[in-house]
């Protein structure tokens, strides 16, 4: 649900709120549910019998408020793709809008066990949704390439072959193994930019998401199939960034 709703609805909730009586009086007077804020669109309305005015307020309201109550509610848009990646047999998760971080409740459970429709409504209802994809066991094995910056030419091919998203930076690259792998990085000395692979134990914000920069998320060709790779180095995706040892760890912390 765009995060413009959510601010008129929340306005509408605040007793003190000069905005919020004129929404209240608007409301009252065309004898309409304040869930109209977050359920209708304007077309909606007119098409049930509704005049023009009622798409509308008249009065001291924000910009914000007024964009809110007359531009196209995308909640809809939202559940339609929701149900299209678990089709994928993907399993979503919500995450805050323009964020990359869960509020609100535990996602790890989530790496065993594919979040019900149910909960992913109930927790999405509560605050402006992003969409996450939980990588691994609970995706069918999946893992992702999060590429930090253009796709680089040694993986150009890839990207056509299998599903691809651009993010608000680069792009991710969709892939499924025989069995849940860990996530890591690659060698930096080997591509331009970073390259993380995503997998058992991480998840990636997927379309329509919105990105903190401002910038959505989308499928370069939404029905590509997700690409069945037994190992990752065979596609380029590898060597993996060694990982710091617990001395070499420690060693750094004192230096510090």
């Amino acid at each position: 649900m765009p995060s413009k709703e959510i601010e008129a609805a929340r306005l509408y909730d605040q007793p003190d709120s000069n905005t919020s009586r004129t929404v209240q009086s608007f409301l009252q007077s065309r004898r309409l549910s304040p869930r109209i804020l977050q359920k209708e669109s304007p077309a909606t309305l007119l098409q049930s019998g509704h005049s023009t005015e009622d798409c509308q307020v008249e009065g001291a309201l924000s910009s914000e408020v007024e964009e809110a109550l007359t531009r196209p509610m995308e909640y809809d848009q939202l559940s339609r793709e929701v149900d299209w990646l678990r089709s994928r047999s993907f399993n979503p998760i919500p995450i805050p809008e323009g964020r990359k971080e869960v509020q609100g409740y535990s996602w790890k459970q989530y790496q065993i066990h594919i979040m019900s429709r149910e909960d992913f409504d109930r927790i999405s209802q509560l605050h402006p949704c992003n969409v996450a994809i939980v990588c691994g066991q609970t995706s069918g094995n999946l893992y992702v390439a999060d590429i930090d910056g253009p796709i680089p030419d040694d993986l150009k091919e890839l990207s056509k072959r299998t599903l691809t998203a651009e993010t608000g930076k680069g792009f991710h690259l969709y892939l499924r193994g025989p069995k849940p792998i860990r996530g890591y990085t690659i060698r930096p000395e080997r591509y331009r930019v970073r390259i993380d692979v995503r997998g058992q134990g991480n998840y990636v914000i997927c379309p329509p998401s919105l990105h903190p920069s401002g910038k959505e998320y989308r499928w370069v060709e939404r029905e590509k199939e997700v690409l069945f790779v037994k190992d990752p180095s065979e596609v380029g995706l590898g060597p993996r960034k060694p990982e710091r040892s617990i001395s070499e760890f420690l060693e750094t912390r004192i230096e510090k």
